[in-house]
Protein backbone atom coordinates (compact mmCIF):
# COMPACT_ATOMS: atom_id res chain seq x y z
CA UNK A 1 0.00 0.00 0.00
CA UNK A 2 2.66 2.34 0.93
CA UNK A 3 4.74 1.54 -2.58
CA UNK A 4 0.76 2.18 -3.88
CA UNK A 5 0.82 5.78 -2.39
CA UNK A 6 3.99 7.31 -3.13
CA UNK A 7 3.43 6.48 -6.79
CA UNK A 8 0.72 8.96 -6.50
CA UNK A 9 2.02 12.75 -7.57
CA UNK A 10 1.50 14.99 -5.06
CA UNK A 11 0.97 18.27 -7.22
CA UNK A 12 3.12 20.44 -4.80
CA UNK A 13 5.07 20.46 -7.66
CA UNK A 14 2.78 22.87 -9.71
CA UNK A 15 2.51 26.50 -9.85
CA UNK A 16 0.52 28.19 -7.30
CA UNK A 17 -1.79 29.33 -9.93
CA UNK A 18 -2.41 25.71 -10.82
CA UNK A 19 -2.58 24.71 -7.12
CA UNK A 20 -5.92 27.54 -7.51
CA UNK A 21 -6.92 27.07 -10.42
CA UNK A 22 -7.66 22.53 -10.26
CA UNK A 23 -9.71 22.61 -6.96
CA UNK A 24 -11.82 26.50 -8.40
CA UNK A 25 -12.93 24.13 -11.72
CA UNK A 26 -14.19 21.82 -9.19
CA UNK A 27 -16.04 23.65 -6.84
CA UNK A 28 -17.46 26.39 -8.24
CA UNK A 29 -18.88 23.83 -10.86
CA UNK A 30 -20.66 22.05 -8.30
CA UNK A 31 -21.65 25.01 -6.46
CA UNK A 32 -23.10 26.30 -9.73
CA UNK A 33 -24.65 22.63 -10.12
CA UNK A 34 -26.28 22.80 -6.53
CA UNK A 35 -27.68 26.40 -6.57
CA UNK A 36 -29.73 25.51 -9.76
CA UNK A 37 -30.52 22.10 -8.13
CA UNK A 38 -32.31 24.18 -5.20
CA UNK A 39 -33.51 26.95 -7.49
CA UNK A 40 -34.85 24.88 -10.32
CA UNK A 41 -35.93 21.47 -7.97
CA UNK A 42 -35.82 18.75 -10.90
CA UNK A 43 -38.68 15.97 -11.19
CA UNK A 44 -38.16 12.41 -11.40
CA UNK A 45 -37.38 12.68 -15.67
CA UNK A 46 -35.13 15.97 -14.94
CA UNK A 47 -33.27 14.23 -12.49
CA UNK A 48 -32.65 11.03 -14.36
CA UNK A 49 -31.40 14.04 -17.17
CA UNK A 50 -28.96 15.22 -15.06
CA UNK A 51 -27.40 11.92 -14.04
CA UNK A 52 -27.03 10.66 -17.63
CA UNK A 53 -25.64 14.05 -19.25
CA UNK A 54 -23.15 13.36 -15.90
CA UNK A 55 -22.40 9.76 -16.98
CA UNK A 56 -21.77 10.96 -20.35
CA UNK A 57 -19.36 13.40 -20.03
CA UNK A 58 -17.73 11.47 -16.88
CA UNK A 59 -17.10 8.35 -19.67
CA UNK A 60 -16.37 11.09 -22.89
CA UNK A 61 -14.41 13.35 -21.43
CA UNK A 62 -12.00 10.50 -20.34
CA UNK A 63 -12.13 8.66 -24.13
CA UNK A 64 -11.53 11.94 -25.28
CA UNK A 65 -8.51 13.45 -23.21
CA UNK A 66 -6.29 10.27 -23.90
CA UNK A 67 -6.83 10.83 -27.61
CA UNK A 68 -6.07 14.60 -27.33
CA UNK A 69 -2.57 13.52 -25.61
CA UNK A 70 -1.99 11.22 -28.72
CA UNK A 71 -2.88 13.63 -31.24
CA UNK A 72 -1.05 16.04 -29.52
CA UNK A 73 -3.87 18.90 -28.54
CA UNK A 74 -2.75 19.11 -25.56
CA UNK A 75 -0.63 17.20 -22.85
CA UNK A 76 -1.38 16.48 -18.82
CA UNK A 77 1.76 17.70 -16.43
CA UNK A 78 1.76 16.41 -12.67
CA UNK A 79 -1.38 17.36 -11.52
CA UNK A 80 -2.24 14.84 -9.03
CA UNK A 81 -3.68 11.10 -9.26
CA UNK A 82 -4.63 10.21 -12.83
CA UNK A 83 -6.27 7.68 -14.69
CA UNK A 84 -4.96 6.88 -17.93
CA UNK A 85 -2.44 10.28 -18.46
CA UNK A 86 -6.04 11.75 -17.36
CA UNK A 87 -5.26 14.02 -13.90
CA UNK A 88 -8.51 13.15 -12.03
CA UNK A 89 -9.00 16.72 -10.47
CA UNK A 90 -9.29 18.26 -14.17
CA UNK A 91 -11.48 15.43 -15.02
CA UNK A 92 -13.83 15.67 -12.82
CA UNK A 93 -14.36 19.35 -12.66
CA UNK A 94 -15.05 18.93 -16.75
CA UNK A 95 -17.71 16.50 -16.12
CA UNK A 96 -19.22 18.67 -12.69
CA UNK A 97 -19.26 21.72 -15.38
CA UNK A 98 -20.54 19.93 -18.47
CA UNK A 99 -22.60 17.43 -16.95
CA UNK A 100 -24.25 18.50 -13.58
CA UNK A 101 -23.77 21.69 -13.97
CA UNK A 102 -24.72 22.90 -17.56
CA UNK A 103 -27.61 19.82 -17.93
CA UNK A 104 -29.40 22.15 -15.64
CA UNK A 105 -28.66 25.44 -17.46
CA UNK A 106 -32.32 27.53 -18.13
CA UNK A 107 -30.61 28.48 -21.42
CA UNK A 108 -31.30 26.60 -24.53
CA UNK A 109 -28.67 23.93 -25.44
CA UNK A 110 -26.83 25.80 -28.20
CA UNK A 111 -26.37 28.73 -26.00
CA UNK A 112 -25.21 26.92 -23.24
CA UNK A 113 -22.63 25.04 -25.71
CA UNK A 114 -21.60 28.88 -26.33
CA UNK A 115 -20.89 29.76 -22.76
CA UNK A 116 -18.78 26.55 -21.91
CA UNK A 117 -16.77 27.24 -25.08
CA UNK A 118 -16.09 30.32 -23.48
CA UNK A 119 -15.23 29.39 -20.59
CA UNK A 120 -12.71 26.93 -22.13
CA UNK A 121 -11.19 29.22 -24.03
CA UNK A 122 -10.13 31.44 -21.38
CA UNK A 123 -9.71 29.16 -18.66
CA UNK A 124 -7.52 26.47 -20.28
CA UNK A 125 -4.79 28.82 -21.42
CA UNK A 126 -4.66 29.88 -17.70
CA UNK A 127 -2.86 26.45 -16.79
CA UNK A 128 1.04 26.66 -16.42
CA UNK A 129 1.73 22.95 -15.54
CA UNK A 130 -1.02 20.76 -15.38
CA UNK A 131 -2.00 21.81 -18.99
CA UNK A 132 0.74 21.83 -21.57
CA UNK A 133 -1.44 23.48 -25.17
CA UNK A 134 -0.10 22.21 -28.05
CA UNK A 135 0.08 24.44 -31.53
CA UNK A 136 -3.61 22.97 -32.69
CA UNK A 137 -5.40 22.94 -29.54
CA UNK A 138 -8.28 24.89 -30.35
CA UNK A 139 -8.67 22.43 -33.17
CA UNK A 140 -8.90 20.08 -30.26
CA UNK A 141 -11.19 22.31 -28.35
CA UNK A 142 -13.34 22.39 -31.71
CA UNK A 143 -13.99 18.74 -31.54
CA UNK A 144 -14.11 18.21 -28.15
CA UNK A 145 -17.14 20.48 -28.06
CA UNK A 146 -18.64 19.05 -30.72
CA UNK A 147 -18.37 15.49 -29.67
CA UNK A 148 -18.39 15.21 -26.07
CA UNK A 149 -19.73 18.49 -24.61
CA UNK A 150 -23.07 19.16 -27.45
CA UNK A 151 -23.87 14.94 -27.30
CA UNK A 152 -24.38 15.47 -23.66
CA UNK A 153 -26.36 18.84 -23.52
CA UNK A 154 -29.11 17.24 -26.07
CA UNK A 155 -29.15 13.99 -24.12
CA UNK A 156 -29.83 15.67 -21.56
CA UNK A 157 -32.02 17.91 -23.25
CA UNK A 158 -34.17 15.05 -25.29
CA UNK A 159 -34.33 12.84 -22.25
CA UNK A 160 -35.99 15.78 -20.05
CA UNK A 161 -38.63 16.19 -22.98
CA UNK A 162 -39.30 13.03 -23.99
CA UNK A 163 -37.97 13.86 -27.65
CA UNK A 164 -35.47 11.86 -30.44
CA UNK A 165 -35.80 8.82 -28.83
CA UNK A 166 -33.00 7.31 -32.01
CA UNK A 167 -31.00 10.05 -30.50
CA UNK A 168 -31.32 8.64 -26.77
CA UNK A 169 -31.21 5.32 -27.18
CA UNK A 170 -27.84 5.10 -29.42
CA UNK A 171 -26.30 7.97 -27.18
CA UNK A 172 -27.11 5.82 -24.30
CA UNK A 173 -25.67 2.75 -26.15
CA UNK A 174 -22.39 4.43 -27.26
CA UNK A 175 -22.05 5.42 -23.63
CA UNK A 176 -22.26 2.53 -21.90
CA UNK A 177 -19.90 0.89 -24.59
CA UNK A 178 -17.07 2.93 -23.92
CA UNK A 179 -17.72 2.38 -20.26
CA UNK A 180 -17.42 -1.02 -20.27
CA UNK A 181 -14.58 -1.30 -22.70
CA UNK A 182 -12.28 1.50 -21.95
CA UNK A 183 -13.55 3.70 -18.49
CA UNK A 184 -14.51 0.86 -16.05
CA UNK A 185 -11.02 -1.29 -17.20
CA UNK A 186 -8.60 2.28 -16.76
CA UNK A 187 -10.07 3.14 -13.50
CA UNK A 188 -9.14 -0.46 -12.81
CA UNK A 189 -5.37 -1.10 -14.25
CA UNK A 190 -4.38 2.63 -12.93
CA UNK A 191 -5.82 2.12 -8.98
CA UNK A 192 -3.06 -1.13 -9.49
CA UNK A 193 -0.82 1.37 -10.89
CA UNK A 194 -0.69 -0.12 -14.22
CA UNK A 195 -1.23 1.01 -17.90
CA UNK A 196 -3.60 -0.05 -20.05
CA UNK A 197 -3.18 -1.71 -23.75
CA UNK A 198 -4.05 -4.50 -25.71
CA UNK A 199 -2.13 -7.60 -24.69
CA UNK A 200 -3.62 -10.10 -27.02
CA UNK A 201 -2.26 -12.06 -29.78
CA UNK A 202 -3.56 -10.61 -33.57
CA UNK A 203 -4.82 -14.46 -34.18
CA UNK A 204 -6.85 -14.65 -31.23
CA UNK A 205 -8.35 -11.03 -31.39
CA UNK A 206 -11.45 -11.59 -33.92
CA UNK A 207 -12.01 -15.00 -31.72
CA UNK A 208 -12.36 -12.37 -28.31
CA UNK A 209 -14.46 -9.99 -30.84
CA UNK A 210 -17.11 -12.62 -31.67
CA UNK A 211 -17.15 -13.47 -28.04
CA UNK A 212 -17.45 -9.99 -26.94
CA UNK A 213 -20.35 -9.52 -28.95
CA UNK A 214 -22.26 -12.71 -28.16
CA UNK A 215 -21.66 -11.77 -24.30
CA UNK A 216 -23.35 -7.94 -25.13
CA UNK A 217 -26.30 -9.61 -27.24
CA UNK A 218 -28.62 -9.99 -24.05
CA UNK A 219 -28.26 -6.14 -23.77
CA UNK A 220 -28.35 -4.97 -27.39
CA UNK A 221 -32.13 -6.81 -27.94
CA UNK A 222 -33.21 -5.61 -24.71
CA UNK A 223 -32.54 -2.23 -25.69
CA UNK A 224 -34.24 -2.98 -28.88
CA UNK A 225 -37.08 -3.60 -27.43
CA UNK A 226 -37.05 -0.92 -24.55
CA UNK A 227 -37.12 1.28 -27.71
CA UNK A 228 -39.70 -0.42 -29.35
CA UNK A 229 -42.22 -0.02 -26.22
CA UNK A 230 -40.83 3.83 -26.92
CA UNK A 231 -38.05 4.35 -24.30
CA UNK A 232 -34.83 3.36 -23.17
CA UNK A 233 -33.38 1.19 -20.36
CA UNK A 234 -32.09 3.98 -18.61
CA UNK A 235 -33.35 3.75 -15.19
CA UNK A 236 -35.36 7.49 -15.55
CA UNK A 237 -36.65 7.21 -18.96
CA UNK A 238 -38.40 4.15 -18.61
CA UNK A 239 -41.64 2.34 -20.34
CA UNK A 240 -44.95 2.96 -19.39
CA UNK A 241 -45.16 -0.61 -19.53
CA UNK A 242 -42.58 -3.75 -18.42
CA UNK A 243 -41.02 -5.16 -21.00
CA UNK A 244 -41.93 -8.76 -21.52
CA UNK A 245 -39.91 -9.51 -24.38
CA UNK A 246 -36.43 -10.45 -25.50
CA UNK A 247 -34.43 -11.24 -23.14
CA UNK A 248 -36.79 -10.41 -20.09
CA UNK A 249 -38.89 -13.67 -21.10
CA UNK A 250 -35.80 -15.55 -19.50
CA UNK A 251 -34.26 -13.39 -16.59
CA UNK A 252 -34.58 -9.92 -14.87
CA UNK A 253 -31.35 -7.94 -15.54
CA UNK A 254 -30.29 -9.00 -19.16
CA UNK A 255 -28.43 -5.99 -19.04
CA UNK A 256 -26.24 -6.42 -15.37
CA UNK A 257 -25.28 -9.77 -17.18
CA UNK A 258 -24.31 -8.19 -20.55
CA UNK A 259 -22.55 -5.90 -18.59
CA UNK A 260 -20.72 -8.31 -16.21
CA UNK A 261 -20.27 -10.23 -19.53
CA UNK A 262 -18.06 -7.84 -21.29
CA UNK A 263 -15.77 -6.84 -18.68
CA UNK A 264 -15.04 -10.49 -18.51
CA UNK A 265 -13.66 -10.56 -22.12
CA UNK A 266 -12.45 -7.48 -21.07
CA UNK A 267 -9.58 -8.93 -18.79
CA UNK A 268 -8.73 -11.31 -21.68
CA UNK A 269 -8.55 -8.57 -24.04
CA UNK A 270 -6.50 -6.42 -22.12
CA UNK A 271 -4.67 -8.66 -20.01
CA UNK A 272 -5.07 -7.28 -16.73
CA UNK A 273 -6.02 -9.52 -13.53
CA UNK A 274 -7.44 -6.19 -12.31
CA UNK A 275 -9.99 -5.74 -14.73
CA UNK A 276 -11.26 -9.05 -13.68
CA UNK A 277 -11.76 -8.03 -9.92
CA UNK A 278 -13.70 -4.79 -11.38
CA UNK A 279 -16.02 -7.43 -13.00
CA UNK A 280 -16.74 -9.10 -9.94
CA UNK A 281 -17.10 -6.36 -8.40
CA UNK A 282 -19.55 -5.16 -10.91
CA UNK A 283 -21.87 -7.81 -9.63
CA UNK A 284 -22.07 -6.44 -5.58
CA UNK A 285 -23.28 -3.08 -7.87
CA UNK A 286 -25.34 -4.45 -9.64
CA UNK A 287 -27.10 -6.29 -6.86
CA UNK A 288 -27.69 -2.87 -5.21
CA UNK A 289 -28.88 -1.16 -8.07
CA UNK A 290 -31.25 -4.25 -8.81
CA UNK A 291 -33.12 -4.08 -5.48
CA UNK A 292 -33.47 -0.02 -6.07
CA UNK A 293 -34.69 -0.86 -9.57
CA UNK A 294 -36.96 -4.14 -8.58
CA UNK A 295 -38.54 -1.95 -5.65
CA UNK A 296 -39.65 0.98 -8.57
CA UNK A 297 -40.73 -1.79 -11.25
CA UNK A 298 -42.76 -3.27 -8.70
CA UNK A 299 -44.48 0.34 -7.48
CA UNK A 300 -45.41 1.23 -10.99
CA UNK A 301 -46.41 -1.93 -12.75
CA UNK A 302 -47.52 -4.27 -9.87
CA UNK A 303 -49.18 -7.70 -11.45
CA UNK A 304 -48.38 -7.92 -14.69
CA UNK A 305 -44.63 -7.08 -13.73
CA UNK A 306 -44.32 -9.31 -10.45
CA UNK A 307 -45.97 -12.50 -12.76
CA UNK A 308 -43.28 -12.00 -15.14
CA UNK A 309 -40.58 -12.33 -12.68
CA UNK A 310 -41.87 -14.77 -10.06
CA UNK A 311 -39.66 -17.79 -11.39
CA UNK A 312 -36.88 -16.14 -13.00
CA UNK A 313 -33.33 -15.08 -11.75
CA UNK A 314 -31.69 -12.07 -12.08
CA UNK A 315 -28.54 -13.17 -13.76
CA UNK A 316 -28.67 -17.05 -14.27
CA UNK A 317 -31.36 -17.46 -17.03
CA UNK A 318 -34.35 -20.13 -17.44
CA UNK A 319 -34.51 -22.43 -20.01
CA UNK A 320 -38.02 -21.66 -20.93
CA UNK A 321 -39.32 -18.50 -21.10
CA UNK A 322 -41.91 -17.10 -18.85
CA UNK A 323 -45.46 -17.85 -19.43
CA UNK A 324 -46.31 -14.17 -18.89
CA UNK A 325 -44.43 -12.67 -21.75
CA UNK A 326 -45.77 -11.03 -24.20
CA UNK A 327 -47.89 -12.31 -26.54
CA UNK A 328 -47.25 -12.51 -30.29
CA UNK A 329 -48.60 -13.76 -33.89
CA UNK A 330 -46.40 -15.19 -36.40
CA UNK A 331 -48.20 -15.45 -39.97
CA UNK A 332 -46.37 -18.10 -42.35
CA UNK A 333 -47.62 -19.26 -45.53
CA UNK A 334 -48.62 -22.75 -45.21
CA UNK A 335 -48.50 -22.84 -49.00
CA UNK A 336 -45.41 -22.38 -49.71
CA UNK A 337 -43.00 -25.64 -50.04
CA UNK A 338 -39.96 -23.21 -48.21
CA UNK A 339 -41.90 -22.10 -45.37
CA UNK A 340 -44.45 -24.26 -44.09
CA UNK A 341 -41.83 -26.45 -42.99
CA UNK A 342 -41.09 -23.53 -40.27
CA UNK A 343 -44.76 -23.73 -39.04
CA UNK A 344 -44.07 -27.42 -38.64
CA UNK A 345 -40.68 -26.47 -36.47
CA UNK A 346 -42.34 -24.09 -34.40
CA UNK A 347 -45.86 -26.32 -33.54
CA UNK A 348 -43.62 -29.02 -32.53
CA UNK A 349 -41.93 -27.27 -29.79
CA UNK A 350 -44.72 -25.86 -28.34
CA UNK A 351 -43.76 -22.20 -28.12
CA UNK A 352 -45.11 -19.78 -25.22
CA UNK A 353 -47.90 -17.16 -26.10
CA UNK A 354 -47.08 -17.90 -29.33
CA UNK A 355 -49.72 -18.06 -32.36
CA UNK A 356 -49.18 -19.71 -35.36
CA UNK A 357 -51.17 -18.39 -38.45
CA UNK A 358 -51.60 -19.35 -42.19
CA UNK A 359 -50.56 -15.94 -43.82
CA UNK A 360 -53.57 -16.08 -46.66
CA UNK A 361 -55.81 -15.11 -43.49
CA UNK A 362 -53.84 -12.37 -43.02
CA UNK A 363 -55.96 -8.82 -43.38
CA UNK A 364 -53.97 -7.80 -46.18
CA UNK A 365 -51.07 -9.59 -48.90
CA UNK A 366 -48.01 -10.22 -47.56
CA UNK A 367 -44.66 -11.11 -49.26
CA UNK A 368 -42.86 -12.35 -46.03
CA UNK A 369 -43.07 -14.19 -43.33
CA UNK A 370 -44.58 -11.90 -40.32
CA UNK A 371 -44.77 -11.35 -36.55
CA UNK A 372 -46.44 -9.30 -34.89
CA UNK A 373 -46.26 -8.65 -30.82
CA UNK A 374 -48.71 -6.97 -28.29
CA UNK A 375 -46.73 -4.18 -28.22
CA UNK A 376 -47.11 -3.04 -31.70
CA UNK A 377 -43.31 -4.67 -32.34
CA UNK A 378 -43.63 -5.95 -36.06
CA UNK A 379 -40.92 -8.20 -37.63
CA UNK A 380 -40.86 -9.49 -41.36
CA UNK A 381 -38.81 -11.88 -43.45
CA UNK A 382 -35.50 -13.05 -41.03
CA UNK A 383 -36.28 -10.88 -38.12
CA UNK A 384 -39.72 -12.23 -37.50
CA UNK A 385 -38.17 -16.28 -37.97
CA UNK A 386 -35.84 -14.98 -35.13
CA UNK A 387 -38.10 -13.12 -32.87
CA UNK A 388 -40.42 -16.39 -33.08
CA UNK A 389 -37.21 -18.41 -32.26
CA UNK A 390 -37.36 -16.75 -29.01
CA UNK A 391 -40.54 -18.39 -27.94
CA UNK A 392 -39.15 -21.73 -27.91
CA UNK A 393 -36.03 -22.02 -25.47
CA UNK A 394 -32.42 -20.68 -24.56
CA UNK A 395 -30.83 -21.86 -26.76
CA UNK A 396 -32.92 -21.11 -29.53
CA UNK A 397 -33.53 -18.01 -28.28
CA UNK A 398 -29.77 -17.02 -28.30
CA UNK A 399 -30.02 -17.95 -32.66
CA UNK A 400 -33.48 -15.98 -32.59
CA UNK A 401 -31.73 -12.49 -31.24
CA UNK A 402 -28.49 -13.03 -33.34
CA UNK A 403 -31.10 -12.97 -36.24
CA UNK A 404 -32.96 -10.28 -35.07
CA UNK A 405 -30.24 -7.73 -33.43
CA UNK A 406 -29.90 -4.70 -34.95
CA UNK A 407 -27.81 -4.54 -38.28
CA UNK A 408 -26.59 -8.07 -38.48
CA UNK A 409 -30.07 -9.14 -39.80
CA UNK A 410 -30.05 -6.90 -42.79
CA UNK A 411 -27.09 -9.63 -43.29
CA UNK A 412 -28.88 -12.71 -42.70
CA UNK A 413 -31.55 -11.34 -44.92
CA UNK A 414 -29.69 -10.88 -47.94
CA UNK A 415 -28.16 -14.59 -47.41
CA UNK A 416 -31.73 -15.85 -47.35
CA UNK A 417 -32.53 -14.00 -50.00
CA UNK A 418 -29.81 -15.28 -52.14
CA UNK A 419 -30.63 -18.70 -50.72
CA UNK A 420 -34.29 -19.12 -52.28
CA UNK A 421 -35.80 -17.52 -49.17
CA UNK A 422 -36.70 -13.99 -50.61
CA UNK A 423 -40.16 -12.06 -50.91
CA UNK A 424 -42.70 -13.86 -52.88
CA UNK A 425 -46.00 -12.72 -54.65
CA UNK A 426 -47.79 -15.53 -54.38
CA UNK A 427 -49.92 -14.30 -51.33
CA UNK A 428 -50.77 -10.95 -52.92
CA UNK A 429 -53.44 -12.68 -55.32
CA UNK A 430 -53.96 -15.41 -53.49
CA UNK A 431 -57.46 -16.19 -51.92
CA UNK A 432 -58.75 -18.32 -48.94
CA UNK A 433 -59.98 -20.88 -50.97
CA UNK A 434 -56.40 -21.71 -52.16
CA UNK A 435 -55.47 -22.39 -48.92
CA UNK A 436 -54.04 -26.37 -47.61
CA UNK A 437 -55.40 -27.83 -44.55
CA UNK A 438 -53.36 -30.83 -43.93
CA UNK A 439 -50.44 -29.27 -41.87
CA UNK A 440 -50.76 -29.95 -38.12
CA UNK A 441 -50.53 -26.26 -37.20
CA UNK A 442 -53.76 -25.18 -39.55
CA UNK A 443 -57.35 -26.01 -38.16
CA UNK A 444 -60.40 -26.30 -40.71
CA UNK A 445 -61.54 -22.98 -39.82
CA UNK A 446 -58.13 -21.37 -40.56
CA UNK A 447 -56.28 -20.78 -36.88
CA UNK A 448 -53.85 -22.34 -35.67
CA UNK A 449 -54.68 -25.41 -32.84
CA UNK A 450 -55.08 -24.85 -29.56
CA UNK A 451 -52.85 -26.81 -27.92
CA UNK A 452 -49.12 -25.68 -29.98
CA UNK A 453 -49.87 -22.52 -29.44
CA UNK A 454 -51.24 -22.19 -25.96
CA UNK A 455 -48.62 -24.72 -23.94
CA UNK A 456 -46.72 -23.43 -21.76
CA UNK A 457 -43.82 -24.51 -19.53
Amino acid sequence: MRELLDRIPSGSSLPLGDQILIPAGIIVPMLIAFALWVSFPPDRRRSGAIALATTWNAVWLLVFNVVAVQVGWWSFGDAGPAIAGVPVALWLGWVALWGTAASQSPLRPSVTLLVLALLDLIYMPLFGGAVELGRAWLVGEVFLLAFVAWPGLLLAHWTNRGERLIGRTIGQGAMFSAMLLFVVPAISTSVAGNNLALDVPTWTFGALFIGLGIASLPAVIAIHDFYANGATPWPWDTTLRPVRSGPYRYLRSPMQLSGFLVLVWATFLYGRVEIGAAAISSILYARIFCELEERDLRERFGVPWTRLVANQGRWIPSMRPSPHGSEATIWIDAGCETCSPLGDFLAARAPVNLHIENAIQYREGLSRTRYEREDGQVFNGMQAVGAALEHLHLGWALIGWLLRAPVLWRLWQLAGDASGFGPTTRLLTATPAARPLDLPWIEPGGGTPDVPRKAVS
